[in-house]
This record gives C-alpha cells, structure tokens and sequence, in this order.
C-alpha cells in the first residue's frame, strides 16, 4: 500500500466517534487466520511448511533476557 492511499483511507476516520477506541482496516477486508497467512506465503515461496503452534508464553521463555523491565 502506498503512503497516500493509507492517508487517504485513514484521514476520514480521524475524530470520528464510531472509531474511536476501535480498530480500523484500511488494507482488505478480508479476515486470514495465522495459519492462512504462513501457508499463503509458503505457497508463494513453492515450499510446504511446518507450522507450529506456540503460546505467547512459551515464546518468552525462548527471548534472551528479561526485557520488559
């Protein structure tokens, strides 16, 4: 996405109440799960991948050092 078509998707919802707090997607809208997304880009890459499934808080333990502090 170009730089201009986001500011041209986003401006409009500035300082409006119905999205305020929400999110909002400028990009497609069409909803893809994780496991959509990696096998989409496997396919594009010509490879079959092994997808993994990890908790937020198994991947923390594999980060290198406490960095939230």
């Amino acid at each position: 996405m170009h730089s201009s078509d986001f500011a041209r998707a986003l401006i409009p919802s500035l300082g409006d109440p119905h999205t305020m707090g929400e999110s909002v997607n400028v990009v497609s809208g069409e909803i893809l799960t994780w496991d959509q997304i990696h096998l989409s880009l496997a396919a594009a890459a010509g490879v079959t991948p092994t997808l993994v499934h990890r908790s937020s808080e198994s991947i923390e333990t594999e980060v290198d050092g406490d960095r939230r502090t």
